[in-house]
């Protein structure tokens, strides 16, 4: 019955555009002449030269600017609603309300530790983002996100195994003008956007845009008296660009962001009740069960008689922490103890451009930090049971030198890159038994590298791609890793984990990428391409058993096979791309938890073999409606386990990585008295997906089917300001759904993260 619910108000929905089309034949403005005869021409940067989309020889989505601003997106965790084989959500397990877990073609990463690198490279005008924690970056005045599928490493300055996401922000405009926004919406949302930009010359051009953002929280914890989910958060850019002669540019920019939120919206789903046997001497042993249909222990906290004493318990050897938490609605959460998400994010960019007849140099220097501050109420009960928090610091220095250039039937580039990256972690896993605390300071990671690509044009028809790269790295860590305070005195409080001590790690790597092109005709693109990746390894950051040197993870490797083709057909109206992909991946990097630990510790798991492929599609129906859609299918499945990996096994399913992935929008557009009126539909759908490693079933979450939907008004032909408004609703059929989760046995609880129910919007700007 909900599927056929589903289904008709889909028909109804997609009808409205056709039925604005049918009756805007009578009403269209005269001085309107159609303006989508042809599809638009789509210019990337994928290949760091400007170049249209339709030539690209890589896998890749593109989503405008003007696409997130009409679905009023909030940041870009929204283009994975664009882009299939794409994941982009939040991370439950930190607490942070700004770290991301960006998975493309199933490989990605699901931890924010200093010591684990991405799996997906993010850039922002050509600035690599090194760290998870600030890249679930808001999306105001964002110019067009490109999303790359595969092995990243001959173009870019950093290299990325999974897959790059290149965002790109508007650039200052040629004349003076600006633009302000306001969106209110469900829960007391109200989002502020204004930009203003100031050309002082035909060679010098500025911009200035600030945004806010403020939204309560959905997930409510009644005791505490707030709500987790809310946003609080203040963004700055600004940028320069000075162009003294026809041949050089210097563009300087700069981004601030300030974040002041409750922290995650968790709900517990599960309290898993062990007292297995054979448990290291370090936490003690368990006592035994009780009767049936008494309360089973968890391994940590079994031996705390005031804290179980205080829940009615009968003391030692009496569980605190049972399924009386989990809560019948999925909004809500029993815990009381802090939740809090902040973060100081800043960059700095310069880039300079010398643009010579057949060739060029750019300079990319750039500076980048956060400092960040998060605690979560892990257990969500009314007892300081588990909290863990931490508080790091982290700066960065990039620079990255291209030559690149044409010339007899060649297009080159070669590169150099450079990583200086510093953090110090302070993170404490405080619990109702002890406290350990698990970071580390003079975190140090350093990344130099040589890259390179030539494309051939054999012929007319044919051109061949080579390019090769070449990566060191070093890594440096000290811990300090030692249990700074005990209840029971087991562990005992001044127990060092890890010796203190500096360790270090050196990896080296080159990476290669070999391609086809075939241009059977003006609008076709064939290609066939062949490429490697590589992620290096690190440190493992939360150790629980003293050890006497400090454990590390390798690195990790894919090689990837792909035949993609683009055209376009219907005379410009229909552009149609497609990619088929195989790879085999090697020394996965995922969180597992090993035999006698309570924490999960980054290992190399096993081997893998991903295949599958993407169909995306563009198409005007008519002079007034316009469709783009997309399909994704993966395959992917273990062909090697670690055996520290217990809870993996062949059968297991990558996380992130939904066999299906589909979307569809449809936009009608009619031109009423110097007006236009809009109405847009997206759907979009994930099959079967798991949130963790090990596959927890509390953590699967079921194929969901989502509708968005909204109506807008432009006032293009005003005098004076240019007038928009658009209405809108988001999960239209109110769908409930897991977008992330934590699995967490040991300490008892297994939490996810859901998104948030149906909400309204409604935005409203002017352009002067």
């Amino acid at each position: 019955m909900n599927g056929i619910r589903i289904t008709v108000m889909m028909l109804w929905l997609v009808s409205i555009p056709l039925m604005a089309q049918a009756v805007s034949t009578a009403s269209d403005d005269p001085e309107y002449p159609s303006t989508n005869e042809v599809l638009e021409e789509v210019i990337v940067t994928a290949q760091r030269r400007p170049e249209p989309l339709a030539s690209v020889p890589i896998a890749m989505t593109v989503v405008t600017g003007q696409t997130l601003q009409d679905i009023a997106a909030r940041d870009l965790s929204a283009i994975a609603g664009f882009a299939p084989n794409v994941s982009l959500d939040g991370i439950v397990t930190s607490g942070g309300t700004t770290a991301s877990s960006i998975h493309i073609r199933g490989i990605g990463q699901s931890d924010i530790l200093q010591t684990t690198d991405p799996g997906v490279g993010l850039f922002v005008d050509g600035v690599y983002m090194a760290r998870a924690v600030g890249s679930l970056l808001d999306v105001a005045d964002i110019e067009r996100v490109e999303v790359l599928r595969g092995p990243q490493g001959t173009l870019y300055g950093r290299n990325t195994i999974g897959g790059a996401i290149n965002v790109v922000t508007r650039p200052p405009a040629d004349d003076l003008a600006s633009t302000v926004r306001l969106t209110l919406g469900s829960d007391h949302r109200v989002d502020g956007y204004f930009r203003f930009d100031a050309p002082f010359s035909e060679r010098l051009r500025t911009k200035l845009s600030v945004a806010s953002f403020d939204q309560d929280g959905y997930v409510h914890r009644p005791t505490a008296g707030d709500a987790l989910g809310d946003r609080h958060r203040r963004v700055a850019r600004a940028q320069l660009v000075y162009e003294p002669t026809d041949a050089l540019g210097l563009t300087i920019a700069g981004d601030y962001t300030s974040v002041k939120e409750n922290g995650v919206p968790t709900t517990l789903l599960r309290v898993v009740q062990v007292c297995p046997a054979g448990q290291p001497v370090i936490i003690g042993p368990c006592d035994s069960i009780g009767p049936p249909g008494t309360p089973g222990q968890t391994y940590l906290f079994n031996n705390v008689p005031t804290v179980n004493l205080a829940a009615g318990g009968e003391g030692v050897g009496t569980s605190v922490y049972d399924q009386r938490y989990v809560p019948s609605d999925a909004m809500r959460n029993a815990g009381t103890d802090t939740e809090s998400s902040t973060l100081d994010l800043w960059g700095l960019a310069v880039t300079l451009d010398w643009r010579l007849a057949r060739s060029g140099l750019r300079s990319i220097t750039a500076w980048r930090g956060f400092d960040a501050r998060f605690i979560r109420d892990a257990d969500a009960s009314p007892f300081r049971i588990i909290l863990p928090g931490s508080s790091v610091d982290q700066r960065q220095f990039t620079q990255e030198l291209q030559w690149f250039g044409s010339g007899a039937n060649l297009e080159w580039l070669i590169g150099a890159f450079y990583l200086d990256e510093t953090a110090d972690d302070d993170s404490d896993f405080d619990t109702a038994s002890f406290t350990l605390q698990s970071g580390g300071r003079d975190i140090i990671s350093r990344s130099h590298a040589i890259f390179g690509q030539a494309t051939w044009h054999l012929a007319d028809t044919l051109a061949m791609t080579a390019g090769a790269r070449y990566t060191w790295e070093y890594k440096a860590y000290t811990p300090t890793q030692q249990f700074t305070s005990s209840v029971t005195g087991r562990p005992p409080a001044g127990l060092v984990v890890i010796p203190a001590e500096k360790n270090t790690l050196d990896d080296s790597e080159p990476t290669w990428r070999a391609a086809l092109e075939h241009t059977p005709g003006d609008d076709m693109l064939l290609y066939l391409s062949w490429s490697t990746g590589f992620k290096s390894g690190g440190f493992v950051q939360r150790n629980q058993v003293p050890m006497p040197a400090l454990p590390t993870f390798g690195p990790e490797t894919l090689e990837v096979f792909e035949l993609g083709a683009r055209t376009e057909l219907n005379e410009g109206r229909t552009r149609v791309s497609a990619a088929l992909f195989s790879g085999d991946y090697e020394g996965i990097q995922v969180r597992v938890i090993e035999p006698m630990g309570f924490a999960p510790v980054t290992a190399n798991a096993g081997d893998a073999r991903i295949r599958g492929g993407e169909v995306e599609f563009e198409t005007l129906v008519g002079d007034h409606v316009r469709l783009n859609g997309g399909l994704g299918y993966l395959d992917g499945e273990y062909t090697h386990i670690q055996a520290n990996a217990p809870d993996i096994s062949l059968a297991s399913k990558l996380p992130d990585a939904p066999e299906w992935t589909a979307n569809l929008g449809v936009i009608g557009t009619v031109w009423l008295a110097g007006a236009s009126l809009y109405a847009r539909v997206d759907w979009r759908y994930r099959s079967e997906n798991y949130n963790d490693t090990e596959n927890t079933p509390e953590l699967r979450q079921d194929a969901v089917n989502l509708l968005d939907a909204s109506v807008g008004w432009a006032c293009d032909r005003c005098s004076g300001p240019a007038w928009s408004a658009h209405f809108g609703v988001t999960n239209l059929t109110d769908e409930l759904y897991l977008v992330s989760g934590n699995m967490l046995a040991v300490q008892g609880p297994i939490a996810g993260s859901y998104a948030r129910l149906r909400e309204w919007y409604l935005a409203v700007t002017a352009e002067f």
